[in-house]
């Protein structure tokens, strides 16, 4: 998990010096998992456009935080679209004490 990480990181890294006009630390730093704060403190003290930095990391944050619910909402309609009624086996027997007993809330259920 943790290597797969550093080569999508690396990769995209080399992907952005590639395409733009970044120098590679720069490009290198802006995909850098870590504190939106820090990493720009960082990028500044090895050399790279701090700048420019920040404001990938803001993208970055901002894409995430707006593209990975959306796809798991896509996901998660793509598999109820796909699956019968009754498939699902997440919780079946809450369910069932839910359905037997509609007055009590899961969480509540003995």
């Amino acid at each position: 998990m943790l290597s797969g990480l550093l080569v999508l990181n690396i990769t995209a890294g080399f992907l952005i010096y590639a395409v733009s006009p970044l120098d590679l630390v720069t490009s290198l730093m802006a995909v850098v998992p870590g504190g939106i704060s820090d990493t720009p403190i960082i990028a500044a003290t090895m050399g790279a456009d701090a700048a420019k930095v920040a404001i990938m990391q803001v993208v970055r944050q901002i894409l995430g935080i707006g593209t990975f619910p959306a796809l798991i909402l896509a996901y998660d309609n793509t598999k109820k679209a796909t699956e019968k009624d009754g498939d699902r086996e997440a919780n079946t027997e809450k369910r069932e004490k839910q359905r037997q007993n509609p007055g009590r809330h899961l969480f509540f259920a003995t």
